[in-house]
């Protein structure tokens, strides 16, 4: 997958991400009780997005975007670790 391709799929799951957190807190508006029981679909969403966002700006920040350097990838599974400690 070429790096125009990687970029672009970060960016969309991004804003599907996005439109998830927009659904659940409309539907914890609306719905009596629907706070408590949405609010773990929310913070891993959350979770998912900052992964995201930081794998995004990695691939923009990127020297050569055909390679990741190893450095940038032990900051991805660094972030991932950190976030699932949170769960």
């Amino acid at each position: 997958m070429d790096p125009l391709s990687i970029s672009a799929s970060v960016i969309t799951l991004i804003q599907a991400t996005n439109g998830v957190i927009h659904l659940c807190f409309d539907y914890a508006s609306t719905v009596k009780g629907a706070s408590r029981a949405i609010s773990g679909l929310l913070e891993e969403i959350k979770s998912l997005r900052n992964i995201l966002e930081s794998l995004e700006r990695l691939l923009a920040s990127s020297d050569n975007p055909d390679t990741a350097p190893a450095i940038e990838l032990k900051e991805v599974a660094a972030l991932c670790n950190r976030e699932s400690q949170k769960s």
